[in-house]
């Protein structure tokens, strides 16, 4: 059997009527064709959203529009970064010099991010960039270590 569905004006009548109290929930029931039950429910939410009904709703919109704002401005830095990430690293060069020329420890990108990045742009294995990444933090870090002098530093960055 198919549940009726009910249009809002024919609630809104009921409910107005429930609320003026001239007929019990009964009457209405038998008189509309709906179950008491629903009628109750009915009137039952019609109460409990009254409040929304007054209360200043710019508030809660102007609330709603600058969360909104805020976290558009955040994506956009953060896809203007990525993008200029992009431009730097993926200018017109054949894909192996592409590779060569990738910033792997950009200190601003995430190194997931990084990763989806290259292999969405660079067709590049996120797992084999994230060994790559890896493996330059340590050596970067071994070279640190050793303090070499300027003139004897070694640049050799493990590549594609």
């Amino acid at each position: 059997m198919k549940r009726r569905q009910y249009d809002v004006a024919f609630k809104a009548r009921i409910v107005l009527e429930a609320l003026r109290e001239r007929k019990t929930i009964a009457e209405l029931a038998s008189h509309y064709e709906v179950h008491p039950a629903m009628i109750a429910k009915w009137k039952k939410h019609a109460v409990g959203s009254l409040p929304e009904l007054f209360s200043d709703r710019r508030d809660h919109e102007r609330q709603d529009q600058q969360a909104l704002q805020e976290e558009l401005y955040r994506q956009i830095g953060q896809l203007t970064m990525e993008l200029d990430w992009l431009k730097k690293n993926l200018a017109c060069f054949p894909l192996e010099r592409k590779r060569e020329l990738t910033e792997w420890d950009h200190p601003r990108i995430v190194v997931v991010r990084r990763c989806e990045l290259a292999h969405d742009y660079l067709g590049v294995d996120a797992e084999k960039v994230w060994q790559i990444i890896k493996n330059n933090l340590r050596l970067r870090s071994t070279m640190r270590s050793r303090r070499f002098s300027a003139g004897h530093r070694s640049s050799t960055i493990i590549m594609l």
